[in-house]
């Protein structure tokens, strides 16, 4: 063993008990859409949102996850300690190895792009974190994309 599993299948996430990231008490089942996110056994997919409604608690809740990591990866800049921002409160992970699991990105032909230039050029993006669910947006971890027709759509094999 090389030291790295792939955690995309059997990991629980240790913040809700779940192998997915609906709350724990959630009524919502593995596989669903729940909370403001899309998920599937392997875990969260992406968040999605509506251009036209608030957003619902699930959304909020990834957003202020995210927003804490933020938080401590520029507290780390700074020079604050970990001991100082987690506290006395942080679980022990004991016998721990890196694991990797899969990410959603999106592919497809990209006109416009700041760094890979060119018109209906085929690109990967990043990590996916927002999905609009009408499809018309999505926000990866590095930008925004407007989005055109889906590849089954538009005649394209995927």
């Amino acid at each position: 063993m090389n030291g790295v599993v792939d955690a995309s299948t059997d990991v629980m996430d240790a913040d809700d008990a779940t192998p997915y990231v609906c709350p724990a008490d959630s009524s919502e089942s593995q596989g669903s859409e729940c909370a403001g996110s899309l998920e599937t056994d392997g875990g969260l997919l992406m968040l999605l949102f509506n251009q036209h409604d608030e957003p619902d608690a699930g959304f909020v809740r990834e957003m202020e996850r995210l927003a804490a990591l933020v938080a401590d990866v520029e507290g780390i800049h700074r020079g604050v300690l970990p001991e100082a921002m987690a506290g006395d409160d942080a679980p022990i992970l004991d016998r721990w190895i890196l694991a990797r699991r899969a990410v959603p990105c999106l592919a497809g032909l990209s006109t416009g792009h700041p760094r890979l230039a060119g018109e209906n050029r085929l690109i990967g993006t990043s990590d996916l974190w927002l999905l609009s669910k009408d499809h018309s947006w999505a926000r990866t971890l590095s930008r925004w994309y407007r989005l055109g027709r889906p590849a089954e759509r538009s005649g394209l094999d995927a």
